[in-house]
């Protein structure tokens, strides 16, 4: 019998608590859309025999609180549109802003 309550899931993710842990929550990151940059002994690279890396994080209910509301008040959380956009730089373009907001340093090229 699981004690994992669900608070949200899909193919990629599942947000749960454990039905006695009142003091935090447990993020599993299937598939892909995620990268894990520090290993810990909480990594479980394991995926059930899924056959996909799997994440599961113990997350401290107030820190996941913290990083709940956070996002809610960002500018971002309210302008999906945001979301997947490519951002380019021309590097033309921003040498020539660079070279007007730091003139004096730009002297030895002329």
């Amino acid at each position: 019998m699981s004690t994992r309550c669900t608070i949200a899931y899909d193919d990629d993710f599942h947000l749960y608590e454990e039905c006695l842990d009142t003091d935090n929550v447990y993020l599993c990151l299937d598939g892909g859309g995620w990268e894990a940059s520090l290993a810990t002994n909480m990594i479980d690279w394991d995926d059930e025999n899924k056959g996909r890396p799997c994440v599961r994080l113990k997350v401290n209910i107030d820190l996941w609180r913290k990083i709940a509301e956070g996002w809610q008040e960002s500018s971002w959380s309210k302008h999906p549109e945001r979301d997947h956009v490519k951002h380019v730089v021309k590097i033309d373009e921003k040498l020539e802003f660079l070279k007007r907001a730091f003139p004096a340093e730009n002297k030895e090229d002329e």
